[in-house]
């Protein structure tokens, strides 16, 4: 993003890496045709993030950051993020993922009141969503699993909407925002034969509409796919060409084996997506209800979940280290979790589970939004896989929980005082925010509102 905004260069900036001091780099980054390096990772963050980084640009033309830029590559590991956090340009490109996440927040919540139409259960579930899972400390990270969070589920949301009204500019929404995903995340493909599936079903009746109505989809899909295509030509030397280096070694990068890999995602206690995000048993209890009355919607959200399930239970890597959670199975989250609304009502028994389920999932992402980067989380991650007694008896969440208790703490906004002045305001606008929700639910005239 720097060097793009800097130098007008599309490349990474040259004589800063070293392939051979730093052989991790080649994960992340490969030598282009040109013999520059390129960023191998999708690069759809990194095109959201860049009007944020443009702002920070601006404010560090006005101000001198010469004494944080000096230490930006040449201190510890630990120490140069705490310096590059400190340079206006980075703070703000980082933004982009918490607003990302807020816009995910948003769509559910349409969702759930259109699916339910009830304010209070669509506010309740949104509230689940945002602070009792692992969408909130990923909002923190500056990783691509928030934008294709947002990205697909969005794109369900326009389907959704598309079968409802048939306008042709939601599948042509859906379609884009399902390339975006693509050219952020480009494993995130795998959910688009679903969306074409789900197509199909709904003009089942009247099958001379699948065409126009799958061609609208894939038409702007493909567009960003051909994008894609043209950026790998042009770095590369080939359209299919990525540099990604799993490309070259899919036996080594794929040797998971799903029946450890699946149960742990599921049920075990060191990376289970139900244990870093409790909420989403809620979604369970909700399941048959939704199955019932959204037959179609239900095809398209257990394809997805299942896609992702099955992909990166056959991974190598498919879990994260210490507190993060299950990192490649974010994208599913809020597909788990929309069932809930259904569950959700005024039956004492199921008021009293979702609020205890709330308080432990904030408890549980507290931890994680709190601790500060863990380098030695990462060694230890890229140091080999846990044994398969870890996976289901080891709990990551006590150990991380402990660290907090040592006074091993992280706030932003206690790093100086204009930093102290920003972090009041968002708090001030917060909770005021969630006092005049919590009103207009509680003073609404009639708890249906019809979906509208």
């Amino acid at each position: 993003i720097q060097n793009i905004i800097k130098k007008g260069s599309l490349s990474m900036p040259e004589g800063k890496y070293d392939f051979e001091k730093q052989r991790w780099l080649r994960v992340f980054m490969a030598e282009g045709r040109d013999g520059k390096l390129y960023l191998t990772l999708g690069d759809g963050l990194s095109i959201a993030a860049l009007p944020f980084a443009l702002v920070g640009n601006m404010i560090e033309r006005a101000v001198d950051v010469s004494a944080y830029e000096s230490k930006v590559g040449e201190s510890a590991p630990k120490l140069n993020l705490f310096y590059l956090r400190k340079l206006p340009s980075a703070f703000f490109a980082a933004l982009v993922n918490p607003v990302v996440m807020a816009l995910t927040l948003l769509i559910f919540f349409n969702f759930c009141l259109r699916m339910e139409g009830a304010v209070g259960s669509a506010f309740l579930a949104s509230v689940l969503l945002g602070t009792g899972t692992i969408l909130w400390p990923y909002s923190s990270t500056f990783w691509t699993q928030p934008i294709v969070t947002l990205c697909l589920f969005s794109a369900f949301y326009c389907v959704f909407l598309y079968k409802k009204n048939s306008s042709p500019k939601l599948l042509l929404l859906a379609g884009g925002l399902l390339g975006y995903s693509f050219i952020t995340r480009y494993v995130s493909i795998m959910s688009v034969p679903w969306f074409v599936v789900y197509l199909v079903l709904i003009h089942w009746r009247e099958k001379r509409r699948i065409p126009r109505a799958v061609g609208l989809l894939l038409s702007s899909f493909v567009l960003f796919l051909l994008l894609q295509m043209g950026w790998n030509w042009y770095r590369f030397g080939s359209p299919l060409n990525m540099g990604a280096k799993h490309q070259a070694f899919l036996g080594f990068t794929f040797r998971g084996k799903p029946c450890i890999s699946l149960p742990a995602m599921l049920v075990g206690l060191n990376k289970s997506i139900f244990v870093f995000s409790p909420p989403l048993v809620l979604g369970l209890f909700g399941a048959k209800r939704f199955i019932q009355k959204y037959r179609l919607e239900a095809v398209l959200l257990l394809g997805i979940v299942f896609a992702y399930l099955a992909f990166y239970s056959k991974f190598s890597f498919w879990s994260s280290p210490a507190s993060w959670g299950p990192r490649f199975l974010v994208p599913i989250i809020p597909f788990l979790l929309l069932p809930v609304c259904l569950f959700i009502n005024r039956v004492r028994w199921r008021k009293a589970l979702t609020y205890g389920l709330l308080a432990v999932g904030a408890i549980v992402q507290l931890i994680a939004v709190l601790l500060p980067l863990q380098t030695e989380a990462i060694h230890e991650y890229f140091g080999g896989t846990p044994r398969i007694v870890d996976y289901f008896a080891r709990s990551e969440i006590i150990p991380q929980a402990k660290m907090l208790f040592t006074g091993n703490v992280e706030l932003w906004f206690l790093d100086s005082i204009p930093k102290l002045v920003v972090g009041l305001m968002l708090m001030a606008v917060c909770i005021a925010s969630a006092y005049y929700c919590i009103r207009q639910i509680k003073f609404q005239p009639s708890e249906n509102v019809g979906g509208s």
